[in-house]
């Protein structure tokens, strides 16, 4: 059961994460590398200029998919 509490309080964690790359943009990238200092800031600022686009476009929220797979990756080599 505290396993479980643990996944879904790191999933809600990693999706505010997410939220605020996509509001905040470069501002938000720090953040990532302070928490995982090997984190490619290129590809995030890649995934966050796209997850930009499909948001203002009202396309389907691909990038935004990407960002929180590469931060659950990024969170479970941490470990």
């Amino acid at each position: 059961k505290t396993r479980h509490n643990q996944q879904v309080a790191l999933f809600h964690k990693l999706e505010q994460i997410r939220d605020r790359l996509i509001e905040q943009g470069d501002d938000a990238v720090p953040e990532v590398l302070n928490l995982w200092p090997d984190a490619d800031r290129q590809q995030l600022r890649s995934l966050i200029r796209n997850a930009k686009k499909e948001k203002e476009g009202n396309k389907p929220p691909k990038s935004a998919r990407l960002i929180f797979q590469y931060l659950r990756e990024l969170s479970e080599n941490e470990e």
